[in-house]
């Protein structure tokens, strides 16, 4: 192929790519991951990684609109799309174009039924409402027109939240701002949650600064605990500052849910994931140093040692015979004095808390054995005897 046939097809090839390029980006927007989060004032259903494509609730029968208040195309994903395709992993195929009515129902931009429960229904976009960038003004204060079921688009990684309200008769319902998006805890260590709320039916289209005027802290709301959002134990009550004080016993993955009441208004339930990563052990380089085991003559004094490197602050090493304790160490180091051992000992060296827990290394528990043998047979009595008389007993001293 001579140099003018090669460059031909080069410039081919890149035009046709920049011609496949806006189909390439269209279709990729046309298909998103996003988390739907639907409660019905009580229990709490997450749908983590949700695939959706564009027209989804198209496909089952439902009647979503093609363009928004403003007359703007919606051709993207919305969130009666996502809302949709919930249902379908949930029902698998009895979710049909021919069935859909009997789990969700939809209409005019609102949804009357979902996941088979009658009801009103708002909703949320990464925490708030949706809707355009166009303010009006008011004497009611500033608003912005929001968007429907079928008009909200969604975006990769967006969290779309659907509860249903409990205040029927004035839509109080409050929705709950966690202080945090997400929380890593260590184990065993306490923090602190701060949960606010205001009324997101009422003012969600409202200019921010009215939002944060009618924001408060969700004093009186329960605080619980759930790994499975089945099973939730409450585990405190929100505080006048709307705060509370958790702790973890264990490590993994939990959820924090607040719910129940504030006064008298209903909270909506909410969640946030807790990462909860195992506490760092002070004692991991700790090394703990005793004495060989040693024979010893009948009735000698015998001093034992035992020293430990890099120990932290607050912990001890201390000396045991069998289980009682005989001796805390100061500093990095512990000593006991035998007088005229008679018999043998075993001793255990260990590393302990202020709680008398044994503490660990990288090679497991910092406790080590010591023994002390002694010559009991006639001629080492007869010698301790007369070493006795001339008060001469030796003393031995066992150190690492």
């Amino acid at each position: 192929m001579n140099s003018k046939k090669l460059t031909s097809l080069i410039l081919s090839v890149l035009l046709l790519i920049a011609a496949l390029a806006p189909a390439l980006s269209a279709h990729a927007a046309d298909n998103v991951t996003v988390t739907l989060v639907y409660t019905d004032g009580e229990k709490i259903s997450p749908f983590f990684e949700l695939s959706v494509e564009d027209g989804t609730a198209e496909s089952y029968g439902l009647p979503a609109a093609e363009k928004d208040h403003a007359d703007k195309p919606v051709e993207t994903v919305s969130v009666l799309d996502v809302i949709a395709q919930a249902h379908s992993v949930l029902y698998g195929e009895a979710f049909t174009s021919e069935t859909a009515e009997q789990y969700l129902s939809f209409s005019y931009g609102f949804a009357t039924r979902m996941f088979g429960q009658n009801g009103s229904f708002c909703f949320a976009v990464n925490d708030e409402t949706p809707h355009d960038d166009v303010l009006i003004t008011s004497n009611w204060g500033n608003y912005y027109t929001g968007y429907m079921l079928d008009t909200a688009r969604v975006q990769n990684g967006d969290v779309i939240t659907v509860y249903m309200i409990q205040d029927t008769s004035f839509w109080s319902d409050i929705y709950p701002l966690f202080s945090e998006g997400a929380y890593t805890a260590v184990q065993g260590e306490t923090f602190s949650v701060t949960v606010n709320g205001y009324n997101m039916a009422m003012y969600g289209c409202n200019e921010q600064s009215l939002i944060d005027s009618v924001t408060e802290p969700l004093e009186g709301a329960g605080l619980y605990l759930t790994k499975d959002f089945e099973d939730m134990t409450q585990i405190g009550t929100l505080d006048e500052n709307g705060s509370a004080s958790v702790s973890f016993a264990e490590t993994g993955t939990w959820y924090l849910v607040v719910k129940g009441l504030e006064e008298d208004t209903p909270v909506c339930p909410m969640f946030r994931k807790v990462t909860v990563t195992e506490a760092p052990n002070p004692t991991e380089d700790t090394r703990l140093n005793v004495p060989s085991s040693e024979t010893v003559g009948y009735r000698s004094n015998v001093i034992v040692t035992a020293s430990a490197d890099e120990l932290p602050e607050g912990y001890t090493i201390a000396l045991y015979e069998g289980d009682t304790l005989i001796a805390k160490g100061e500093e990095n180091s512990v000593s006991y004095y035998f007088k005229q051992v008679k018999a043998g000992k075993v001793l255990t060296a260990k590393i302990i808390d202020a709680d008398g827990n044994v503490q660990q290394n990288s090679d497991g528990a910092l406790e080590k054995t010591i023994e002390i043998n002694v010559k009991t047979g006639f001629f080492a009595k007869v010698k301790a005897f007369f070493l006795g008389l001339f008060k001469m007993l030796p003393t031995v001293e066992l150190k690492p």
